[in-house]
């Protein structure tokens, strides 16, 4: 499965999430929570200097928190999802109904190609260099 999730044609993956959900709405993966992920992933790419061109194939892997209230005692429904980066666009790949525990937290998990994580190992040593000469003074 491969839904886009573009404000031009989400009825597919709107409708698809609407058979995951079933009547659950509170912890659950809508069209809008679809859509802010995808931004929040793209946004964390941008921030961690990961070129637009190696973007293409990074998987995010996403459920939501569990309920806050000290006064839910069990389970809640939710979703999890998965989506895909295209060339220019993210797609929904799989949507599941599963279950979160009350205060557990967020699932946001982004997988990058290697040349992806060329990119955010050499934005984290943007000017820094590792000192060869100075490790045998500290031993």
């Amino acid at each position: 499965m491969k839904l886009s999730i573009n404000w031009k044609n989400d009825t597919q993956a709107s409708a698809h999430l609407d058979s995951v959900n079933g009547k659950a709405s509170s912890f659950t993966v809508s069209m809008t929570g679809l859509r802010a992920m995808a931004a929040r992933a793209e946004l964390e790419l941008d921030r961690r200097g990961v070129l637009r061109k190696n973007r293409k194939g990074s998987r995010l892997l996403a459920t939501p928190a569990g309920p806050s209230a000290a006064s839910y005692k069990y389970s809640a429904i939710s979703t999890d999802v998965v989506l895909m980066r295209g060339a220019k666009e993210w797609y929904l790949t799989e949507a599941k109904r599963t279950s979160v525990n009350p205060r557990e937290a967020e699932r946001f998990l982004l997988a990058v190609s290697a040349a992806a994580g060329d990119n955010i190992k050499a934005k984290a040593f943007e000017n820094i260099t590792i000192d060869k000469a100075n490790e045998q003074d500290a031993l």
